[in-house]
């Protein structure tokens, strides 16, 4: 009995550490932070490279019941936070590290119903945040004030 309850307290330990490496809400602060000061190569390398081994890691972890229950409370607390976070804000990368946080609760509840969807997701999640970086990066825009007041000619193709 002994050996379950470490194992099961080592499993949240990690988890935990997982989930806070992966900027998943409440232990998300860090992220708007550190993603302010970055480059928009930066940015797409810290919101995608940086997740796929922790949300590996996590996936394999969920076998654990107690786990399972403390996922459920960073899914709903992602949730919100990323939906209502980057409502307040009016840098586009705090905005966009919000965005993460709230399709970082879609992975994890994806991963809950015990299914490798959460890679589709993710790896759709990537190629679109990508293109943003990319198209944000190209038109030198950093604020919301830039994307109203921009040229037309930046998107024609």
């Amino acid at each position: 009995a002994l050996t379950a309850v470490n194992s099961d307290l080592s499993c949240v330990v990690i988890g935990l550490a997982l989930l806070m490496k992966s900027g998943a809400a409440p232990s998300h602060q860090w992220l708007p932070a550190m993603i302010d000061g970055l480059s928009w190569s930066a940015v797409s390398l810290l919101l995608i490279i940086q997740k796929i081994n922790p949300f590996i890691l996590i996936f394999f972890l969920l076998k654990s019941d107690l786990i399972y229950k403390i996922m459920f409370i960073y899914v709903v607390v992602s949730a919100w936070v990323g939906a209502v976070g980057g409502l307040t804000q009016s840098s586009l990368r705090k905005i966009i590290a919000y965005s993460s946080i709230a399709h970082l609760s879609w992975v994890l509840a994806t991963m809950m119903a015990s299914s490798w969807a959460w890679l589709m997701y993710f790896i759709a999640y990537a190629f679109v945040l990508t293109t943003l970086v990319i198209l944000l990066n190209y038109s030198e825009m950093s604020t919301l004030t830039h994307v109203t007041t921009m040229n037309k000619s930046y998107f024609s193709f």
